[in-house]
């Protein structure tokens, strides 16, 4: 398959439209469609982790190279699983474990929730430095309010001519 067909392929296997791969995955449309008349040669790295950050079970060679299997070997979709053909897996609904479950699907689902975590710790921290960053500004601002107002009061107090 050569890399321009990638996302149209993505695509039709999810049964969307590339916008609305391109809106699940937060990239802009036209991005997609560039890569997928070829105006973009490939798919690249970046775009390949926002893909697989929303559908895990794609393979990521195959997503940069649109070479070798679609889907990965190590976890079948979820579809097969929301699908009713569970393979034993039996979720129990609220305390979120799953038993009876392939060793390697337990072992992907766990290192997927440490990634997870992983990126919410990042991003929480990224919004602690946004925060601060926007009351340093809120500071700055409020400082240059008042040095306005303390301008404006001697103009106005000071006689002209």
């Amino acid at each position: 398959m050569k890399r321009s067909e990638v996302i149209e392929a993505l695509a039709n296997n999810e049964h969307i439209t590339i916008g609305q791969l391109a809106k699940q995955i937060g990239k802009p449309s036209t991005y997609l469609y560039d890569i997928n008349r070829g105006k973009i040669k490939c798919v690249s790295d970046k775009l390949a982790d926002a893909i697989l950050a929303h559908y895990p079970q794609y393979n990521k060679a195959w997503l940069l190279t649109g070479e070798g299997e679609m889907l990965r070997a190590s976890a079948p979709p979820p579809a097969q699983y929301i699908a009713g053909d569970n393979n034993g897996i039996q979720a129990q609904a609220n305390s979120g474990s799953v038993t009876n479950a392939p060793p390697s699907l337990i072992n992907e689902l766990k290192e997927m929730r440490q990634l997870l975590a992983q990126q919410l710790s990042n991003q929480a921290q990224t919004i602690k430095d946004q925060q601060a960053t926007i009351t340093e500004q809120l500071q700055a601002i409020r400082q240059a309010q008042a040095q306005v107002s303390a301008l404006l009061q001697v103009l106005t107090n000071k006689p002209i001519g």
